[in-house]
């Protein structure tokens, strides 16, 4: 889906107690040296429609809801 040309993967793994509890991985532009926002995806490379049924903008409304918006 991403040619390895232009992007490189990031991935993130959440460990607790040395255990692996969850991560994300996502594309990153090589050439704009940016995360595309809304391309993150599970460990296992599910989309977040794929885990919840809601797309990114659906769940940055629930987290702002739930916990707030991000303050500087």
């Amino acid at each position: 889906m991403y040619s390895p040309d232009d992007y490189t993967i990031s991935v993130i793994v959440m460990l607790v107690d040395s255990e692996v509890i969850g991560g994300i991985s996502g594309p990153v532009s090589k050439i704009k040296n940016l995360v595309m926002a809304g391309g993150e995806y599970s460990i296992d490379g599910k989309t977040l429609n794929e885990i919840k049924g809601i797309d990114y903008s659906q769940w940055l409304d629930y987290w702002a809801k739930k916990y707030g918006k991000r303050t500087e």
